[in-house]
């Protein structure tokens, strides 16, 4: 039995994306796609020690946002893909390394300092789903990992060409 689970990480990464204001209205979609350094860090203990840790790496992804302007701010909120490099080690296996897709919404906000430069924060759910990661053995012992990600993001922006919040 495990009697021990934690989690932990940092990321930093670029991104560029496309906004567009519908005339006259303060709707605003967009998408966007960005590349991701860092990593997430998990891991398991029994009896004290670590059964098995996990990496997860963002690589790129892509997303979509609907938003809605007020003043110089724009709640917005939509979904992402994500592909990322998961790598498990344990004691009792060998190194393993595999993408993974996941899915999630995201919801934030973003407001204008200037013309052209903004601040973004948002919140994005990705869930992995279930990876086999090791087939049962003879004794029937096998692992399975379903990892969501919880991610809070800052952002600071410049934008080129009209400002959101016009």
């Amino acid at each position: 039995n495990l009697d021990g689970l934690s989690s932990q990480g940092v990321t930093y990464g670029v991104q560029g994306g496309f906004d567009y204001r519908f005339a006259d209205t303060n709707l605003v979609a967009g998408i966007c796609g960005g590349y991701s350094w860092g990593e997430a860090e998990f891991s398991a203990s029994v009896g004290g020690k670590t059964a098995v840790s996990a990496d997860i790496t963002p690589l790129w992804n892509v997303c979509g946002r609907l938003g809605y302007v007020i003043g110089n701010a724009m709640l917005y909120g939509g979904a992402h893909y994500d592909r990322a490099e998961l790598e498990i080690t344990s004691p009792l296996f060998k190194t393993i390394k595999r993408d993974i897709d996941g899915f999630g919404p995201l919801a934030g906000v973003e407001v204008m300092l200037s013309k052209n430069v903004t601040v973004a924060f948002q919140y994005q759910l990705t869930a992995y789903g279930t990876e086999n990661v090791l087939p049962a053995n003879k004794a029937g012992a096998k692992l399975d990992l379903d990892a969501d990600v919880h991610t809070f993001t800052s952002r600071l922006n410049f934008r080129f060409g009209v400002p959101v919040g016009q």
